[in-house]
C-alpha cells in the first residue's frame, strides 16, 4: 500500500478500480489509488545486506529487481523506496556482511619432499597457524597470513634431520559450489628458516626464498563462524642455486569472528 502497508492474502477479484484480497483474518475490498506494488506469487521482502563499491554495507527489504536495479525498503512497512543501480553493488546477501571477516585457524598435516637435493627425506609432520581477511575491494579474494613448523628424516641416513618453519602470505579466490562449501585456488609466497643437520657435523640454517600454489577447500560447519578447511600446495625452496620441490596437505579448522 502507498502508506507502507503489506497484505499478503489470495486475490479474489480485481477490476480497473478495486481489487479483493482474502487474508487469514478477513476479506479486504481495496482501491487501486491506494496501492504502489502487487507482487504475485508466494514471494515475501526478504531481508537483504548490500556491499556497495563504495564499501558501505546497507540492509534492508528486497521489493523487486531487474538486470540493472533493485528497488528495498529500509523498514519492512514503511513507503519510503529507493532503487540502487547494480553497476554500484559489490555483494548482496542475505546474510549479514562483513566487510573483513577475520578467520584464526589451526592446521595439522603432512610435509612430503618431492625432491630434497639428494638427502632422500622422508614426509614429516606438519603444523600450521593461520589468519586471514577479505580484501575489501576484490570480491571474493581473501588474504592469509600463514606459519608453521615440519620436521623430517632421512630414509638412508639415520642421523640426518631436516627441519622448516616457513612464514608466507597467501592470496586466495574463492569459488561457492553450494550453501557450505567454497573452493578456492592459493598462491603465496615467504620466507622459511631451516634447519638441516647432515648427521656427520654439517650443519646449515637460515632463511630461504619459499613459493607455492595449491588448492584450498572450506566447508562451513555453524554460520559465519566455525570453517573445516583443506589444503594441497605445491611449494618450491630455493637453497644455494637448489630448488627443493615439496607438497603440503594440511587440514584443520578455522573460527571466523
Amino acid at each position: 500500500m502507498k502508506d507502507g502497508q503489506v497484505i499478503d492474502g489470495a486475490i479474489i477479484f480485481e477490476d480497473k478500480k478495486i481489487i479483493k484480497v482474502e487474508t487469514d483474518i478477513k476479506k479486504w475490498t481495496i482501491k487501486k489509488k491506494h496501492i504502489k506494488r502487487i507482487m504475485y506469487g508466494k514471494r515475501k521482502m526478504e531481508k537483504i545486506y548490500i556491499l556497495m563499491n563504495t564499501g558501505d554495507i546497507l540492509q534492508g527489504f528486497l521489493i523487486d529487481q531487474d538486470n540493472e536495479k533493485i528497488i528495498i525498503r529500509r523498514e519492512k512497512n514503511s513507503s519510503k523506496e529507493e532503487t540502487i543501480l547494480k553497476n554500484r553493488i559489490r555483494q548482496m546477501s542475505p546474510k549479514e556482511i562483513k566487510l573483513f571477516e577475520p578467520e584464526i585457524m589451526l592446521m595439522g598435516g603432512l610435509y612430503y619432499p618431492i625432491n630434497s637435493g639428494g638427502s632422500k627425506l622422508n614426509p614429516g609432520w606438519l603444523a600450521i597457524g593461520a589468519f586471514e581477511f577479505n580484501l575489501v575491494f576484490i570480491k571474493s579474494m581473501r588474504l592469509q597470513i600463514e606459519a608453521g613448523y615440519s620436521q623430517c628424516t632421512s630414509s638412508e641416513n639415520d642421523g640426518l634431520t631436516f627441519a622448516m618453519a616457513p612464514l608466507k602470505m597467501n592470496l586466495q579466490y574463492f569459488f561457492n559450489l553450494s550453501t557450505n562449501w567454497n573452493l578456492y585456488p592459493r598462491l603465496g609466497a615467504g620466507g622459511a628458516f631451516i634447519l638441516y643437520d647432515d648427521g656427520e657435523g654439517d650443519k646449515k640454517n637460515g632463511v630461504r626464498p619459499l613459493a607455492n600454489g595449491g588448492l584450498g577447500v572450506s566447508y562451513e560447519l555453524i554460520d559465519k563462524s566455525i570453517y573445516a578447511r583443506g589444503n594441497l600446495d605445491y611449494a618450491m625452496l630455493f637453497d644455494s642455486g637448489s630448488n627443493l620441490s615439496n607438497l603440503f596437505l594440511s587440514l584443520g579448522f578455522g573460527l571466523r569472528f
